[in-house]
């Protein structure tokens, strides 16, 4: 039988003078079920492990692995961290979408809060892209999928609010599934409040990435649907030219900057008038739904320069 946790275990900072981090015993079983394995990723306020579900491999189900994401940051924001998380696997779970990464529970387990979800096995666009570049008549076949399970999130009142490569994965079944909702809630939570503990939420825990987040959501309005297609946008631009369409400077200072990126020499006119519109600065001036920008980019369009 599996030992009970301490009560708060820690790991030291890396400087040495303070904790920042729980850890866990080798092999422990959360609620004494999913029994922990090597870690798959570390983010900054969780750790994603593979895991057995024990309960599973007692009824003799054919899946018996899964991915387990625990809350083992500490500090001052830890209650924000574990809010999010709990937050993340109840969004998800009303996500129900091929293209969205399946979760199948939620629990604490003394200072352990975690949600369990589907194992991919595949690698991260981030990833993908250290190590290659996706061909261009394969990009449409990336940005499709997510641009459907935006549209799906969308449709419910849902912001994915962080999207970027690391959270699209690729996995080996040629499947595209985007993760990580972890921002999702705070959006349709306050959004229309006096004030918005959004944003201020969003950069206590760190969870914007500035290069690919929207100009509104950088200068401290909620972010909307609009927000999303620009980090979509963002993300193609990137597959297509290889590079950021603002040199990895963020909207606020590449509007401040008068920045405007290239065609990439693989679009049409088409095809950038689309791509062009999606980046821009203000969200009323952005295609509306994922799947319209998404569907301008199809190889059919590429090379119709003259219209």
């Amino acid at each position: 039988m599996t030992a009970d946790p301490p009560p708060f275990p820690v790991v030291e900072a890396a400087d040495g003078r303070q904790p920042d981090r729980l850890t866990i015993p080798p092999d422990y079983a959360l609620r004494r079920r999913y029994k922990l394995g090597p870690v798959i990723a570390r983010g900054g306020m969780s750790t994603v492990y593979r895991a057995t579900d024990t309960m599973r491999v007692r009824a003799r189900a054919a899946e018996c692995d899964v991915a387990v994401k625990v809350v083992d940051l500490i500090g001052p924001t830890r209650p924000d961290a574990i809010e999010l998380i709990h937050r993340e696997a109840r969004r998800m779970r009303e996500l129900a979408h091929p293209n969205i990464v399946r979760v199948y529970d939620s629990d604490v387990d003394g200072p352990y809060h975690f949600i369990v979800m589907e194992l991919l096995a595949g690698q991260t666009l981030s990833q993908r892209l250290r190590s290659d570049r996706i061909a261009p008549d394969g990009i449409h076949a990336v940005i499709a999928p997510v641009a459907d399970a935006l549209d799906c999130a969308h449709a419910q009142g849902i912001v994915h609010g962080d999207l970027k490569p690391g959270n699209i994965f690729l996995t080996t079944r040629g499947e595209v599934k985007l993760l990580d909702f972890g921002l999702a809630f705070a959006v349709r939570a306050v959004a229309g409040d006096d004030e918005d503990p959004t944003i201020h939420y969003l950069a206590r825990v760190g969870g914007l990435t500035p290069s690919f987040a929207a100009y509104e959501m950088l200068a401290g309005d909620p972010p909307s649907a609009a927000s999303d297609v620009f980090a979509l946008a963002v993300i193609a631009y990137i597959l297509y030219a290889g590079r950021h369409p603002f040199d990895r400077r963020n909207a606020v200072e590449a509007k401040a900057l008068g920045l405007t990126p290239a065609r990439p020499p693989h679009l049409g006119r088409r095809a950038w008038r689309m791509m062009s519109a999606a980046l821009s600065f203000d969200p009323a001036a952005r295609p509306q739904r994922a799947g319209e920008f998404a569907a301008a980019l199809h190889p059919q369009y590429w090379w119709q320069r003259l219209r």
